[in-house]
């Protein structure tokens, strides 16, 4: 295998051309400098099959998305069923636990400690009632005069 690349105007014989293809050489050396024959087998494990993410997706999801153009490629509607089948089951369950968030939140008071008891206190709440009212009532009485 050479160096050169068919697009290469010069064909890698001038001095911007060999500095190109010295800076590429030395960038492949070190890429596999890692993961070549003889790499032990746990680095190999890591960098392969050990992997939870690629490319910011998870792992799972990646392939179900490549099974999933598979299926639309040879259109297979048994397993673009089954696609839509899975993303249905995931999307019920995020409906489930929203709706379990959703009731667990409602049962939170968002008042707490002494606000909370005079909330609850009868003779409170009568208290407030009266004061609006009676401000209801100057109010009316100011703009009759």
């Amino acid at each position: 295998m050479t160096d050169r690349f068919p697009d290469d105007e010069d064909g890698g014989t001038g001095p911007e051309g060999s500095v190109a293809q010295a800076e590429i050489r030395r960038l492949r050396q070190s890429v596999l400098s890692g993961r070549g024959p003889g790499v032990s087998r746990s680095e190999f494990l890591r960098h392969t099959r050990g992997r939870a993410v690629v490319g910011g997706r998870p792992v799972a999801r990646q392939r179900e998305a490549v099974a999933r153009e598979a299926a639309a490629a040879r259109r297979d509607a048994d397993g673009l069923l089954l696609h839509v089948v899975a993303a249905r089951s995931r999307l019920d369950s995020d409906v489930d636990e929203l709706r379990d968030r959703t009731v667990r939140q409602r049962g939170k008071g968002r008042v707490s400690g002494p606000r909370k008891r005079l909330a609850r206190s009868r003779g409170t709440r009568l208290a407030v009632v009266g004061l609006a009212a009676a401000l209801a009532g100057r109010s009316m009485w100011r703009r009759s005069r």
